[in-house]
């Protein structure tokens, strides 16, 4: 295994603990479906997670490649340098719906502005 490959898996592993913080069930793609799989961490949620442990980072591109890869999943991109801490990238658009899959997954409501309540 080459050393890009083995940053690779520790930083899909490392995302996943990640997200297990949060309540989020992650697991590495590769182990779940091996390399059939287009999403770097396989989670309940319905949001494609594409995950980047490298010091420079285009978010164009990476954001572009979970959202061509996404399948109607929410395109995200989950990115950490050495020594900081972990960053998720959205697109705009897609934030209402990271949040309806968030308030779902965690069983809660969510009322929009101008309901009447």
């Amino acid at each position: 295994m080459t050393n890009s490959r083995r940053k690779g898996k520790r930083g899909e592993l490392e995302a996943a603990e990640a997200l297990k913080t949060l309540g989020i069930k992650a697991r590495r793609a590769v182990q779940y479906c091996g390399r059939g799989c287009t999403a770097d961490l396989i989670t309940d949620w319905p949001i494609h997670f594409e995950v980047k442990r490298q010091e420079r980072l285009n978010p164009y591109e990476a954001i572009e490649q979970a959202a061509n890869d996404s399948n109607g999943n929410v395109p995200a991109v989950l990115w950490r340098r050495n020594r900081r801490d972990w960053l998720l990238i959205l697109r705009l658009d897609d934030i209402p719906r990271f949040v309806e899959v968030f308030v779902q997954q965690e069983g809660l409501t969510l009322e929009r502005p101008g309901a009447e309540g």
